[in-house]
């Protein structure tokens, strides 16, 4: 279980673009700033841009796209086996028995594919299959 943002957004479940002022004042900062720009003010290595050009560009969508359309869409992504479906929020952990488990009702959702997502064929892999948002087969 992870912080849940959706916990702490005034009982939405998205956020969109309603930022707080200064992540809003931030994000408006970057996506302002050329890549090189962004690159120098950060000290992010000169030799390769693509650090600097993904902060610009997460940052650009974040500010003009929301939250969420970022975390689906935006570059730098993924490859598709590791793009992991959103889960319902949980906004309160208690420990029981040796783990941090939801204290109130909380059903997550496995419908992710199962099997090989670039195939659609059954997973055949050495290491457990992590299920995706595209491809493979829903069980």
């Amino acid at each position: 279980l992870l912080l849940d943002y959706r916990c702490y957004i005034g009982g939405q479940d998205t956020l969109g673009t309603s930022y707080p002022p200064k992540v809003k004042e931030c994000l408006a900062k970057i996506a302002g700033m050329s890549v090189d720009a962004v690159r120098a003010h950060y000290g992010l290595p000169s030799i390769d841009l693509l650090p600097a050009k993904n902060l610009h560009a997460r940052a650009t969508d974040m500010l003009n796209k929301g939250f969420e359309w970022s975390i689906r869409y935006g570059e730098p992504q993924n490859a598709v086996p590791k793009r992991y479906m959103s889960q319902p929020k949980c906004c309160k952990i208690e420990w029981k028995g040796n783990k941090y488990q939801c204290a109130h009702d909380w059903k997550p959702i496995w419908e992710l594919p199962v099997g090989d997502p670039v195939t659609g064929r059954e997973w055949n892999k050495p290491r457990p299959d992590t299920g995706s948002f595209e491809g493979g087969t829903r069980p």
